[in-house]
């Protein structure tokens, strides 16, 4: 009863595309570390050097946080979605498959009052949305300059790692399929694999398939809890108790076009 209740209101919330707000037991996180503008990530079909690759590539991993190996089983994974899938709401002249990016990075340049600020609910709200803010705002600039697409069936996931920020945006004619409750749903079940302790190739594996099934129109959503293990560390007690005491907290925004995941880290 308590686990469909809460699942009710996640869903009203996502189709209302508001800030959600979903409970996981950490403590409040500052990123520190090597940081890089929006400007010092380059584009991997151009200057695959720069973003760690040996050739034109879709994927931008400037600070190796993934294996050259690895990277290349995410470039067929990309290669093989738009191969197999057709974006039939895009005009005749430039139909094709659906094209995916991703550029995965240490950590954005953020305003470094915010490194100041303790933590405290007022604060970390401050610091979150500051976060949120920053990351809408690197992944549509990526998506932007990259021009992948050629009719706006294009798709870029954008993952900060000491920012514990995962976004994806869609351009016009694949969100038309990936839509902003879909990515959310997608990004909520793959969160663990993004935490310190998981497997970031894995994580983008997983959305990638699952990106590949909602073109193919073969994606099924899964109740929240199905990726909650129940022995999960993140969850203290019982998890409505955790959603009362308010905990840390795990962010999802729903926005033009877009998803944002903030995670717990």
């Amino acid at each position: 009863m308590e686990h469909t209740l809460l699942q009710r209101i996640m869903k009203t919330f996502m189709l209302q595309q508001l800030l959600t707000l979903l409970i996981i037991c950490n403590w409040f996180h500052l990123a520190y570390g090597k940081t890089r503008s929006v400007s010092d990530i380059a584009n991997p079909l151009d200057d695959p050097k720069n973003c760690g690759q040996s050739g034109r590539s879709h994927i931008c991993n400037p600070d190796s946080l993934i294996p050259i190996e690895q990277a290349a089983q995410l470039e067929d994974i990309i290669n093989g979605i738009h191969n197999d899938t057709v974006c039939t709401s895009c005009p005749t002249s430039c139909r094709s498959g659906y094209i995916l990016g991703i550029a995965v990075i240490e950590a954005m340049e953020l305003d470094q009052s915010l490194h100041k600020f303790n933590a405290t609910s007022k604060d970390q709200a401050k610091y979150m949305d500051a976060v949120l803010k920053e990351a809408k705002h690197y992944a549509e600039k990526l998506l932007h300059h990259w021009k992948m697409g050629h009719c706006n069936e294009d798709v870029l996931i954008f993952f900060s790692k000491n920012d514990s920020v995962l976004y994806t945006v869609t351009n016009s004619e694949a969100q038309k399929k990936l839509t902003d409750e879909v990515v959310g749903d997608i990004a909520l079940h793959s969160r663990i694999k993004f935490r310190k302790e998981g497997n970031i190739t894995e994580g983008f594996k997983e959305i990638l398939n699952n990106y590949r099934l909602v073109f193919l129109n073969n994606y099924k959503s899964k109740s929240f809890w199905e990726s909650e293990p129940a022995h999960s560390p993140q969850f203290s007690g019982s998890k409505t108790n955790c959603l009362r005491n308010h905990c840390s907290t795990l962010l999802l925004l729903f926005s033009a076009a877009a998803a944002v995941w903030k995670l717990a880290t």
